[in-house]
């Protein structure tokens, strides 16, 4: 899933989010004004049903394709995924209450399936920052499943595409080679320095740009009375912070 996917999700998500929540507002009124029917309650459990499941379905995307969300758009999925457990939860409490009142021939507890947002409690255990562990509790305390934050997914969090994977060899050779060279060229002149840091720059920029949005730079500065700026990501903001820190001597 790309960041273009994500955007995908977030209007598909709005728009059902809207169905959904038009529907719950009208069920708990009907509710309070005891006339509603099990027909309301079986059209609530449908449109609930394909309401969580947008974010199911996404998560299964997302922990099945490691190139998937990466960076910030990941963790606003994940920001996402959190409160719609934290929705679940209320969904579950209200239907309790009228599974109790108009289908009480059916146990609610076990038509509930064990996987239920399974991997939308992944995505929040892999990718949210706190929280987790209170919601894992609220789950606990209304007796539902919590196999997703008891549970890694099963795709290796290693497992790498092939553009990712060139990179990490040629980045890796290139830092063998700088080390090789330092070893041969304990002195180097200021032309030798140059090629070297240089190389250093770009290889660590290599070897970042497996991790897209894992650096952002935004450097001002004035040359000559007129200002410039430069703003940079991933391997480019590597690339731009290593050879301003360390910059090539020439003389």
């Amino acid at each position: 899933m790309s960041n273009n996917s994500y955007s995908s999700f977030e209007k598909e998500h709005a728009q059902n989010k809207e169905t959904y929540i038009s529907l719950l507002k009208d069920v708990i009124s009907k509710t309070n004004n005891k006339t509603i029917k099990t027909e309301d309650v079986l059209e609530y459990l449908e449109k609930a049903t394909k309401y969580f499941s947008i974010a199911e379905s996404y998560s299964h995307k997302i922990l099945n394709d490691k190139a998937a969300l990466k960076g910030f758009a990941v963790s606003s999925f994940a920001d996402d995924c959190f409160a719609i457990l934290e929705t679940y939860l209320l969904h579950i409490t209200l239907l309790k209450q009228l599974f109790n009142s108009h289908i009480s021939h059916i146990d609610l507890s076990k038509a509930i399936s064990e996987k239920a947002l399974t991997n939308t409690q992944r995505i929040t255990v892999q990718y949210s920052k706190k929280g987790v562990p209170e919601l894992k509790q609220r789950f606990k305390d209304l007796e539902l499943s919590t196999n997703g934050f008891d549970t890694k997914a099963t795709k290796s969090e290693f497992n790498l595409s092939m553009s990712d994977r060139l990179s990490l060899i040629i980045g890796g050779v290139g830092l063998a080679l700088i080390l090789i060279i330092s070893l041969f060229i304990p002195s180097p002149t200021n032309w030798q320095q140059v090629v070297l840091r240089a190389i250093l720059s770009l290889t660590i920029g290599i070897l970042i740009s497996t991790v897209p949005g894992f650096l952002h730079i935004n450097l001002t500065g004035k040359i000559l009375d007129n200002r410039y700026k430069i703003i940079a990501t991933g391997s480019i903001a590597a690339f731009v912070i290593i050879y301003m820190f360390n910059p090539a001597f020439v003389s």
